[in-house]
Order: structure tokens, then C-alpha cells, then sequence
């Protein structure tokens, strides 16, 4: 007889983990009855077994928060608290009742219409959360069914089981954590189901996601449930066991098992997070789109000064921004206007500046030398006609240099439009990097169409340390307090502004920072290409929930030192396999 190959099945983890067993099948989603008519004479009878079903399944839950308290499981005393109160809803019980009375059935079709009718409600939620509800409320009918038919026997777990299953009910989870299940792996259920909530307290691995489930894995199966990477092994090979068996392995490995082009960008517990890049290649672009990468969220458009071997002329500009509009399409390109010094620009007879970084650059270069300003905002309109192009005018400081630019930007689309030239209508967004665009924020916000979050020069303003100087270097933390609270406030006012945000400095683009963006409430990260994939591991393998939960621990804190230190032991503790082996150990500042 041929010995089966090995499958494997790719899907979201849902509480981390390697378990190896034996496939325990869960078939069906409801207890099976015959509906019947009941004589008038029987009403009352009828109605006295209904009550007597709802005081059992009242008692059946209870002892089991008992018996949860007494474990030390409080996620599972709590998600039956709300199972109670679920039962305890007099509209509920008078529902049912109103159906044994006026339709003369019998309390067990009584009990699933009176339910039905209550979980529909919660079905048809555009919210992820309401809809999650719902199996909950089966959860709580299931128990009334029970008690209505006490002789319907319980399932038996054999040592070493994995429990599979359409969708898998907190109740029969808790029966089976009761019985020795090492794993579970569904079809239905995310991360914040109340059934992947008790598996994660439980400390259970557990995988969701997997279509077609009662079809694919049988009773009897081998499996091994990767709640590392997303994964579910079908009859796995005796090498592939041997790997999985150590756990420390396991986590080396898991970022290699599964194919980058079948991560998403999205959290475990559904955030989608966007990832755009930072490049000034149209093939450097198409190969960070390979990875994921949806359009450029900075242009440095400085980049064609060396090109060019100078100021590009307004028509070679054109030529470059349109080609790279037409290349990202529907997700367009944000192109920075030039971020160069004076002494880059005006004559060198001219005395150079003794601290450029806090001198005539930026847009201050091009709001007093409109000659090299206006022609790349023509430019820039000209290419906008070509497809998606946002403006990001660099060291902001405020609402005026916006005002400013959004004048020359009327201004010269009506120059060109009455030369006969199309234009399109570029978006128009702001640089974060200055102290004081941290702190009028909000008002920026309201002033541009989307806001760019330049963490690298943010910090180095913030603190006063140049980061290219070895000397200052233990005084620019990117983690310092004043940073947190500083993007914090940034991503906020955007928010309430309701303009998009996009993070595009070296924060976006380090795995070790990406958790602490997430928690800070970060959409939108653009990194370099080389950076993309090992994000999207990051991205793909945390809940937004720990991001949260890593941001309160952090926020109090008062030095960077102390939240380095957080933040490492946090990643350590639950996410080490999505980090290269010695990466963590090397994050400083």
C-alpha cells in the first residue's frame, strides 16, 4: 500500500504554537430533531419542559464558570457570563414560548426558531465582531437542545487529539480542553472568536481558514497544527515530524514555510495594513510590487538631480514623473518636492551655511527660488494628468507653506491648461519631520489631503542629535517617550481628520518597529523594497490586539531604554519566530 504524501494546507494562526496529533472529526453544527406538532392539551406540559430545559442549560453553564474559575481561565468565565446573559434574555425565552403556544410545535423546534431568529440578527452585521456573535448564540441553543435531549452522547477524545472542525463552539472547546486536545483546526472563526480566545488562554495551537475542511482531513489523519506560521500538515513525513517536534526549531523554521506571495498584509485579527515603498527605479518598484507593495509612498525626486547631472528641466521631470505614474497605476506615486540645501543649489560663491539641516532647504529653498519650485509643480501637474501623483512638500512647519504651495499649484494649472497642456489634479500632502508640525498637527491635517510621517528626521529635530553622528548616537532613540507620544499625536490628528497616513521613514521599514506603528494606530507603512518582506512576516504573524496591548505597556514609561527593553522581551516572548535568529538581540535604539 502506498504511504500518502504529505499535505499542506496554508491559513491564519489564531493562537500560536506547534501541535503534532491525531484528527478528531466534528461533523454538524446542531443537535438533530424531529419537528412536531404537540395536542392543545399538551401546552402547558410543553411549556413546563421548555422552562425546565432553560433552568438545566442555565445550571450547565454555571457549573462550567465554576469549573473555569477554578482553572484559573478567566477569558472562558467571561465569554460564558455572556452566554448567560445571552439565555437569560426574557425576549428570548418569551419568543419560544410564543412559538410552542401559538404554533402547537415542540419545545425543541420552539428553541431553535426562537435562537435562529436571534442569531440572524447578528449574521447580517457588516461588524466582523457582531457576526462572531452569532456562535455564541448556537453555542447557548446547543445547550438548551441538550438539556432538552439529555440521551444525545458527547464526543470522546482518544490522547493526543486535534480537533477539526467547520466552525468550533466555545462549549465544545471547553468539553474538549477537558479531555486532553493538544490542537484545533477550523474553517470559520478569527482571531477574536471567542472559541480562539480560549485557545490562546488555554495555550492550545489553533489555525482557521480552511476551506472545504470536512473534505480535506479525515478522521485518523496525522496532522500538525503550525500555529506559528499558518499552517496545517496532512500525514507529514517523519523528517517534517522530527522538525516540528522542538518547538525552538520550529520557530527558526516557520518564517521559511510559508511562500511570501501568500502572506497578506493583514493582522491576524483582520487589520489590513497598507504597504507601499520608497524607490526611485521603476524596476526597483516592480519588484517591491512582487512583494506586495502598493504604489510609492515617497518619490525622492532629488534623485534626478544626479541623474540629470543637475536641475532637471521642466520637461524632463514630466517625462520621469509620468512614467512612474503609469507604473504604479490605481496606487499612484507621492513625489517629494527637491529636499536640498541652498549650498546644493545656488551659487558656490555664495557662503555656504554653517547648519544646513536648519537652514534655506526644503521647501523654504523653493518658496524664495521659484524658479526651481514652479517648474516642478508643472511638472508634477503635467504627469498628474498620466495617472495617481500626490505632492509631499517637505519640512513643513505649518498650515502657511501648504496655503503656499496649494496657491502656485491653482496657479499653474491654470498657465498650463491656457497653453493647451493637460493637467491633472495632484493630491496634496505634508512631510512630518518638524517639531512643529507635530505640534499643530491637527490643523495640518485639516490642511492637506494626506500626511507623510517622516520618522527618521522627526527624531533628530525632536532630540537634537544628529543621527549620522557616532558622538550623539546613545541620545537618538527612536524609542524615546517624546517620539511615542509625538507619532502618536501625528497618527491621531490624521485620523480624526479623516486623511490618510502613510509612515515612510526607518520605523516603517524595521520589523523590530513595526508592532509599536501597528499599536500606535499606523495604516500605511512605505519602506525600501529589501525591507518588504520581512514586514509583511510581521504584519501577517501579529494580532492588532498585542499591538494594542504592547502600547499600553510601553506608554507609561520613561525612558527609551526602558521601552527598547519591552519591546524586545514582547517580541521575544510571542513573536520571536517571525524575526531572523540574532535580530532581536541586535535592536537598539
Amino acid at each position: 500500500m502506498p504511504v500518502p504524501k504529505e499535505i499542506r494546507l496554508e491559513c491564519r494562526a489564531v493562537s500560536r504554537g506547534i501541535a503534532i496529533g491525531t484528527a478528531v472529526c466534528l461533523y454538524g453544527t446542531r443537535r438533530q430533531f424531529f419537528r412536531r406538532t404537540i395536542p392543545v392539551a399538551d401546552t402547558e406540559s410543553e411549556l413546563t419542559r421548555l422552562h425546565s430545559a432553560f433552568s438545566s442549560a442555565h445550571k450547565s453553564i454555571e457549573n462550567d464558570i465554576a469549573v473555569s474559575q477554578r482553572s484559573a481561565r478567566g477569558a472562558a468565565s467571561e465569554i460564558l457570563d455572556s452566554h448567560l446573559l445571552i439565555l437569560d434574555d426574557p425576549a428570548l425565552r418569551k419568543k419560544a414560548e410564543e412559538v410552542v403556544r401559538n404554533e402547537q410545535i415542540n419545545s425543541e423546534s420552539a428553541v431553535h426558531d426562537a435562537f435562529e431568529d436571534f442569531a440572524l440578527r447578528f449574521r447580517a452585521s457588516p461588524d466582523h465582531a457582531l457576526r462572531e456573535k452569532s456562535l455564541d448564540i448556537e453555542d447557548v441553543c446547543d445547550r438548551v437542545l441538550a438539556a432538552l435531549m439529555p440521551d444525545a452522547r458527547p464526543f470522546t477524545l482518544g490522547p493526543n487529539s486535534v480537533l477539526v472542525a467547520r466552525e468550533i463552539r466555545p462549549s465544545s472547546l471547553l468539553e474538549a480542553l477537558d479531555n486532553g486536545v493538544v490542537g484545533f483546526a477550523a474553517e470559520m472563526g478569527g482571531w477574536t472568536s471567542h472559541t480562539s480566545i480560549l485557545a490562546r488562554e488555554a495555550q492550545v495551537p489553533a489555525v482557521s481558514g480552511i476551506a472545504k475542511i470536512g473534505s480535506r482531513i479525515r478522521d485518523g489523519q496525522k496532522l500538525i497544527v503550525d500555529g506559528l506560521s499558518g499552517q496545517v500538515i496532512i500525514d507529514p513525513t517523519e523528517d517534517t515530524v522530527n522538525a516540528y517536534s522542538s518547538l525552538d526549531q520550529a520557530r527558526e523554521r516557520s518564517s521559511a514555510l510559508v511562500p511570501f506571495g501568500e502572506r497578506s498584509h493583514v493582522t491576524l485579527d483582520g487589520r489590513e495594513i497598507v504597504i507601499r515603498t520608497n524607490t526611485v527605479s521603476i524596476e526597483a518598484y516592480e519588484s517591491a510590487a512582487s512583494f506586495g507593495a502598493l504604489g510609492i509612498g515617497l518619490f525622492r525626486s532629488e534623485s534626478l538631480i544626479s541623474k540629470f547631472k543637475g536641475i532637471p528641466t521642466e520637461d524632463e521631470q514630466a517625462a520621469e514623473y509620468s512614467a512612474f505614474a503609469r507604473a504604479t497605476g490605481k496606487h499612484g506615486v507621492r513625489i517629494r518636492t527637491f529636499d536640498i540645501d541652498a549650498d546644493q543649489y545656488l551659487n558656490t560663491s555664495v557662503q555656504r551655511q554653517k547648519n544646513p539641516a536648519l537652514g534655506l532647504r526644503a521647501i523654504r529653498l523653493g518658496m524664495t527660488n521659484l524658479d526651481l519650485l514652479n517648474p516642478q509643480i508643472r511638472a508634477l501637474l503635467r504627469a498628474s494628468a498620466k495617472g495617481e501623483i500626490g505632492i509631499i512638500v517637505p519640512m513643513v512647519t505649518g498650515v502657511s507653506e501648504i496655503e503656499a504651495v496649494r496657491q502656485i499649484v491653482d496657479q499653474e494649472s491654470k498657465k498650463l491648461t491656457s497653453e493647451g497642456i493637460r493637467v491633472g489634479s495632484p493630491t496634496v500632502g505634508a512631510m512630518r519631520e518638524i517639531p512643529s508640525a507635530v505640534i499643530v498637527a491637527d490643523q495640518l491635517a485639516r490642511a492637506c489631503d494626506f500626511v507623510c510621517l517622516g520618522t527618521n528626521d522627526l527624531a533628530q529635530y525632536l532630540l537634537a542629535a544628529d543621527r549620522d553622528n557616532e558622538s550623539v548616537s546613545p541620545w537618538f532613540r527612536t524609542l524615546h517617550p517624546a517620539m511615542i507620544r509625538a507619532v502618536r499625536r501625528v497618527i491621531r490628528a490624521a485620523d480624526e481628520a479623516s486623511k490618510p497616513l502613510t509612515v515612510c521613514g526607518e520605523m516603517a521599514g524595521s520589523p523590530f518597529y513595526v508592532p509599536v506603528l501597528i499599536g500606535l494606530g499606523a495604516r500605511e507603512l512605505s519602506m525600501n523594497p529589501s525591507s518588504i518582506e520581512a514586514v509583511s512576516s510581521v504584519v501577517a504573524g501579529i494580532a492588532f490586539e498585542e499591538a494594542r496591548e504592547l502600547l499600553s505597556a510601553i506608554e507609561r514609561l520613561t525612558t527609551a531604554i526602558e521601552i527598547e527593553t519591552v519591546v524586545r522581551s514582547t517580541a521575544e516572548e510571542k513573536w520571536a519566530h517571525l524575526f531572523p535568529t540574532g535580530f532581536l538581540e541586535m535592536q537598539a535604539h
